[in-house]
């Protein structure tokens, strides 16, 4: 199981808990202002209390980024730094409309399982809720990747509320990924996503949260068929 269970702010929360979670910006809460729950709907109401000046929610992301690329130290990303993934997954999250702590979740999304950091640690350095977007990214312990990914997709259909921005910063990896393979034609790659799409859409996929990067990747998808033909 991950660290973190997948707390659900109420109106029974404090303000000191509140900030825990942030920074929250309008932006950010306006994406998840889809048919979710109550959670969201009193989070906006309280936005006064806990949202960030554009200046300051950009400033945290590019905190983020820094955090993440450090953490990564010199891990690659096929031929390349992993700074180039980590600001694929952020461009694209910014390329399909999503604000800073979105982006800061895409910076951040392998920090779990790629570099040792611990929940608490996340927490410390930027905030609870990136930490626990962290935790819903990181693959669960397995064997192999079959066992991880089974593991990690159960614990991903679980995910309502807020931390459903985990699910769309997923969704901006998964698309990244496959774009990298098309790009570079690995085919190896492309038949993985490909036999994973079913279990990935049945976990990650919702109705009326970020459609329009479900169907990018599904458009993805049909170019690797091609490929792959």
């Amino acid at each position: 199981m991950s660290p973190y269970q997948y707390v659900t702010v109420t109106d029974k929360h404090s303000e000191q808990e509140l900030h825990r979670w942030g920074p929250f910006n309008k932006k950010d809460l306006a994406v998840l202002m889809r048919p979710i729950n109550h959670t969201v709907n009193w989070l906006t109401q309280r936005i006064d209390m806990i949202a960030l000046s554009e200046e300051d929610a950009e400033a945290f992301a590019q905190k983020a980024r820094i955090f993440a690329i450090e953490a990564h130290g010199g891990q690659q990303y096929g031929d390349k730094p992993y700074a180039f993934h980590l600001d694929d997954v952020a461009g694209i999250l910014h390329d399909f409309g999503y604000g800073p702590l979105m982006r800061a979740l895409g910076y951040t999304h392998d920090v779990g399982e790629d570099t040792g950091k611990t929940p608490q640690e996340i927490e410390a350095s930027l905030s609870l809720y990136v930490a626990q977007g962290v935790a819903i990214l990181s693959d669960e312990p397995g064997e192999n990747r079959r066992e991880r990914k089974i593991k990690t997709y159960t614990k991903m259909a679980t995910v309502e509320g807020a931390l459903l921005a985990a699910l769309i910063a997923k969704l901006a990896d998964r698309y990244g990924n496959i774009r990298h393979s098309l790009t570079n034609g690995n085919k190896k790659q492309l038949k993985m996503y490909a036999k994973e799409q079913p279990a990935f859409a049945a976990a990650v996929f919702r109705e009326g949260v970020a459609e329009d990067l479900q169907e990018a990747i599904t458009m993805a998808l049909e170019e690797a068929e091609i490929v792959l033909a």
